[in-house]
Formats: C-alpha cells, sequence, structure tokens
C-alpha cells in the first residue's frame, strides 16, 4: 500500500517470480470471495506513480515530476498527467486489471478504485497548482473511461489530498475518506 501512496519505493524486496503469482492467484481469490459474501472490493488505479529509476529516455511522450523522499525512503515519481505517457499507462493498467480479474463486461467492472498522490508529502517544487489538479482530472477520466461510472476513493490524513489535487477531482465520481 506505501507504493501506491506514493510513500516509498524498494522496501521488502526483491520479490521472486514465485512470490507475484502466489501473490496474484491470492489476489484473484480475495476478489471472488469478497464478491461472494456481497463486498466489493477496491481496485488500485493508476494515478502517475512510477519507480524513481525510470527516465524520460525510457518512456516516449513522457515528463517525469521528481518527489524526492520520505521519512528517509526514496518516494515513486509522478509521470506528467498531461503527457502522452500518462495515457499509455493509464490505458494499459486498465486493461490488464480487466484481463486479470477476467472484467469481461460492464456487470463486472469494479465500482471503486483507490489511488493517492502526496500521502503525507508535498507535491515537487517542479509540479504548479495546476499539474496537481490536471493530476485529478486526467487519472479520474481514464478511470471513466475504462470503468464509466467508478469511484474514486482518496484517503485524507494529514492535509491530503492536497487542495490543487481536489480542486481536479469531479465530486459525482469521488469519495474522500477521512482518517485524521
Amino acid at each position: 500500500a506505501w507504493w501506491h501512496m506514493g510513500n516509498l519505493q524498494g522496501l521488502g524486496g526483491p520479490v521472486s517470480a514465485e512470490q507475484i503469482e502466489r501473490d496474484a492467484a491470492l489476489g484473484k481469490w480475495m476478489v471472488g470471495a469478497m464478491r461472494e459474501v456481497g463486498i466489493e472490493p477496491i481496485f488500485q488505479g493508476f494515478v502517475g506513480l512510477i519507480p524513481s529509476s525510470t527516465s524520460n529516455d525510457q518512456l516516449a511522450d513522457s515528463r517525469i515530476f521528481r518527489t524526492g523522499s520520505w521519512s528517509g525512503f526514496k518516494n515513486p515519481d509522478i509521470l506528467d498527467p498531461t503527457c502522452g505517457a500518462f495515457k499509455t499507462f493509464s490505458e494499459k493498467w486498465y486493461a490488464n486489471i480487466k484481463k486479470v480479474y477476467a472484467l469481461n463486461n460492464e456487470a463486472d467492472y469494479p465500482k471503486f478504485l483507490g489511488g493517492d498522490l502526496f500521502h503525507e508529502s508535498s507535491p515537487p517544487g517542479s509540479m504548479s497548482a495546476d499539474d496537481q489538479r490536471l493530476c485529478a482530472v486526467n487519472a479520474q477520466s481514464y478511470q471513466q473511461a475504462a470503468f464509466p461510472g467508478v469511484i474514486w476513493i482518496l484517503q485524507s490524513w494529514q492535509g491530503s489530498p492536497v487542495q490543487n489535487l481536489r480542486n481536479g477531482l469531479n465530486p459525482k465520481y469521488t469519495l474522500i475518506q477521512a482518517l485524521d
């Protein structure tokens, strides 16, 4: 979960292919078991978090915001939501969720996606207020393109999500869970 809150990366690795396969099988089983008893799972949405080792040269049509560190751990970086690579990653992310979880029709689609930015940290200094707002606008628009009507659930903790990010959220498709 820490990776998807944008707090840290690289802790607990390396992870073997066997562990990844076991975790994937467990995840699929959990989603099925939750739905069987009437619990709607929250799938992870794409909000632009990428490993800090990624370079602009590795991604066509990209711009990367370097994020720094949190409590001594390196944060993942953020793919600029206005660049073509953000759209490409989003589309691939959601196509893979559909494939992995066999979500073949809209009735199977997730009702909720999670994903946090600037969780317990400030946006990078190079990211303008408008860039922060566009993170929300674009992330949410790609969520809606993949899963019409899906609700984006964000955690509210110590001032997150920042107001500029909130300014880009469509309230109809947003739930902010206050944990303060």
